[in-house]
C-alpha cells in the first residue's frame, strides 16, 4: 500500500464513541406481465388440449359436454399451474442472495480512540477486489461541515484480498477519529469491517459488510406515495439497563440531508413514556451518531423487548442515507450491529431505494 495523501482530521471530539454501542403477490385476479407471459407458454406447450379458433380464442363450441367439461377442467388446472410459475417467476429476482460488490462501497462505521466503559476501538479493513487495480479510501469524521474527506489513501491491489490492520492508523495517518469510509474502485470491490476494542488477554466488538453506495435509502418524493418504502427500520434492540443502543446515520451521496430518527414501540406508536424524535442534518459523505438513544424509553409493552428505530429523510430531498445500530452490553460489552432495513409489506423489497 502505498501513494497514501493525508489530510488531518479537524475538530473530532471522543466523547463516548462507543460503536457497539419477493415479490409475493396474490392471485385475486390480476396477472403481472410474469404471470401472463408464463400463462401463454403454458397454454402454447399444451394447446393440443384447448380447440383454438382462427381467432385465438380458446373453442369449446360442437364439443359434447362431457368433451366441453374435461377441457375446462384442464384449462382451469393449466392456467393454476401457469399463474404459480408467474408467481415464481415474478419472485424469483428478489429471492436470490444479494450482491455486495460493486465500485463504490460505504463503511458506514470506522473509527479510533476512546470509548465508554473503558474501551479503546480499532478498526480493521479487509478489501476484496478479483481483478486487481487500485483502491481509494476516503475517511469522512461524523459531524464533517463539508463533503471533503478528512483523509485519503491509495491501496494497490496486488493480491485478490487486501487486509488493512488499524486502518485509521495505517492507512490514514490518523491517532483518533470517528466517521465512515468511503471506498471507490476502478472495478467492482466488496469490503469487511472488523471494529474492535481490546481489553485482558482478548478482544471484543463485531465485524460486517461494506454496503454499495446503490443499496442507499433516499427520500419519499413531493407526490407522496407509500411511507415504508422511504424509511429505514431497526428492530432487536436491548434497552436499558441490560445494554446500550447508538443510532448512525451517513450520508451516502454528496448531497447535504435532514431528516429524522424516532424511537417507536413494537406496534409502531409511541411508548408509554412519550414520544421520542432525533433530529439529523448531515453534509455529503459525513455521518452523525446518537448515544444511548433508548435512554429513558419506556414500552406499553412488558420488557420492551420490542421497541424499534425508524430513521426518514425530510419527504421531497435528493440526497440519500444508510443507518445502523450498535447494540452493547452494559457489563461484558459484548455489542452487535444492526443494519437499517426498509420493511415494506406492500412492495416485498427489503432494502433501500
Amino acid at each position: 500500500m502505498n501513494g497514501r495523501r493525508n489530510e488531518g482530521a479537524k475538530g473530532l471530539s471522543n466523547q463516548d464513541r462507543l460503536w457497539p454501542s419477493p415479490l409475493v403477490m396474490s392471485l385475486e385476479g390480476r396477472l403481472t406481465p410474469n404471470k401472463s407471459l408464463a400463462a401463454r407458454a403454458f397454454l402454447m406447450m399444451h394447446s393440443h388440449l384447448f380447440p383454438v379458433s382462427r381467432s385465438g380464442d380458446i373453442q369449446c363450441a360442437g364439443q359434447t359436454g362431457r368433451r366441453k367439461g374435461q377441457i375446462m377442467k384442464k384449462l382451469a388446472f393449466a392456467l393454476v399451474l401457469a399463474l404459480t410459475a408467474g408467481v415464481v417467476l415474478a419472485a424469483s429476482p428478489g429471492s436470490g442472495p444479494t450482491n455486495m460488490i460493486s465500485t463504490e462501497v460505504m463503511a458506514p462505521a470506522a473509527g479510533r480512540g476512546p470509548g465508554a466503559a473503558g474501551s479503546f476501538w480499532t478498526t480493521d479493513l479487509w478489501i476484496r477486489c478479483p481483478e486487481g487495480g487500485d483502491v481509494t479510501l476516503e475517511f469522512h469524521a461524523v459531524d464533517s461541515r463539508s463533503a471533503s474527506p478528512t483523509a485519503t489513501a491509495v491501496v494497490h491491489m496486488s493480491e485478490p484480498v487486501a487486509y488493512i490492520a488499524d486502518v485509521m492508523k495505517t492507512a490514514f495517518n490518523l491517532e483518533s477519529g470517528f466517521g465512515n469510509i468511503r471506498i471507490r474502485g476502478a472495478n467492482p470491490i466488496a469490503a469487511t469491517i472488523r471494529l474492535y476494542s481490546s481489553g485482558g488477554s482478548g478482544s471484543y466488538g463485531f465485524g460486517f459488510m461494506g454496503m454499495p453506495s446503490s443499496m442507499s435509502m433516499g427520500s419519499m418524493p413531493m407526490m407522496g406515495g407509500d411511507a415504508d418504502e422511504y424509511r429505514y427500520y431497526v428492530n432487536g434492540l436491548l434497552p436499558q439497563p441490560q445494554a446500550r443502543v447508538n443510532a448512525m446515520v451517513m450520508n451516502s451521496g454528496s448531497t447535504p440531508i435532514s431528516g429524522t430518527v424516532e424511537v417507536i414501540d413494537a406496534d409502531g406508536g409511541v411508548p408509554a413514556s412519550g414520544a421520542k424524535s432525533l433530529r439529523f442534518m448531515i453534509q455529503g459523505y459525513s455521518g452523525h451518531q446518537f448515544n444511548d438513544v433508548l435512554n429513558g424509553v419506556q414500552s406499553r409493552f412488558g420488557n420492551g423487548m420490542g421497541l424499534q428505530l425508524r430513521i426518514s429523510l425530510d419527504n421531497a430531498g435528493s440526497g440519500m442515507m444508510m443507518a445502523l445500530a450498535t447494540v452493547t452490553d452494559n457489563v461484558t460489552n459484548d455489542g452487535y450491529v444492526l443494519m437499517g432495513s426498509m420493511m415494506d409489506t406492500s412492495s416485498g423489497s427489503m432494502m433501500g431505494r
